[in-house]
């Protein structure tokens, strides 16, 4: 057990599972999300695993995105899908990279198409 207050060295990741992330990432957008990612680039930040989606929406959800009102729609309907398939997702990339991912945060701005999700082993790395 650690000292309160004692950091623990985060591993860095590799290329390779970057990648395979990025591809976790994208198939999940396509088969859960029902959406069509244009890129996926995922990487590291301590113990942040950083992923941004661009280009995500679909012809329908662009249309609606012309209002405020649209936008506010389809960012909802966006959220409250990722939020259903976020244990599915985050089960799929601790696999991938070995690690407990404990906190998620994620956003979508539907007026530039791009979301960013970033998941948290909950480890301090030492600078």
């Amino acid at each position: 057990m650690k000292a309160s207050g004692e950091e623990v060295m985060v591993p860095s990741i590799e290329q390779t599972v970057l990648t395979q992330i990025e591809q976790a990432v994208e198939t999940f957008e396509r088969q859960f999300m029902a959406g069509d990612p244009g890129e996926v680039r995922a990487g590291q930040v301590d113990d942040l695993i950083v992923i941004r989606l661009s280009k995500i929406s679909i012809v329908a959800e662009r249309t609606l995105c012309r209002t405020p009102e649209g936008r506010a729609l389809v960012k909802q309907m966006w959220t409250t899908l990722f939020e259903q398939g976020r244990q599915t997702l985050t089960a799929k990339l601790s696999k991938i990279t070995g690690m407990e991912l404990r906190a998620i945060f994620s956003d979508f701005d539907p007026l530039t198409d791009e979301a960013v999700l970033m998941f948290s082993s909950g480890r301090q790395s030492s600078v």
